[in-house]
């Protein structure tokens, strides 16, 4: 995670999806929740929408 860490101090960004805690003490959560799906939303389809990767 030191190869991290140091791209963070020079002011770079990791998104970084996991389980785990990292030990990256400047790290934030970035909590989804809100934009949960919901059983019967309806599911906008944006035109040239390829469904093999929907």
């Amino acid at each position: 995670m030191q190869v991290v860490a140091d791209h963070l101090g020079q002011g770079g960004a990791a998104l970084i999806a996991t389980h785990i805690d990292l030990d990256l003490p400047q790290a934030r959560v970035l909590d989804l929740t809100p934009f949960r799906a919901r059983p019967g939303a309806p599911v906008a389809r944006p035109s040239g929408f390829n469904e093999a990767f929907g």
